[in-house]
């Protein structure tokens, strides 16, 4: 392990430490946080609403 890079970015342009946490996969957070991996989504503030704390009444399509 002390050979292992982390990739910049998977296939679909997400990075490997942000898919990671978002599988809770934490031992592999831990490695790749320990080898200098980011997670740009981490500073992003998240947020869990319940559906019924929005009303789709006056919503518009995009």
């Amino acid at each position: 392990m002390e050979d292992c890079i982390p990739l910049s970015s998977s296939q679909l342009s997400s990075k490997p430490l942000s898919d990671a946490r978002s599988f809770s996969h934490e031992a592999i957070c831990k490695i790749l946080e320990a080898r200098g991996g980011i997670d740009p989504d981490s500073q992003l503030p998240c947020y869990e609403i319940e559906h019924t704390e929005v009303n789709m009444d006056e919503a518009t399509l995009i």
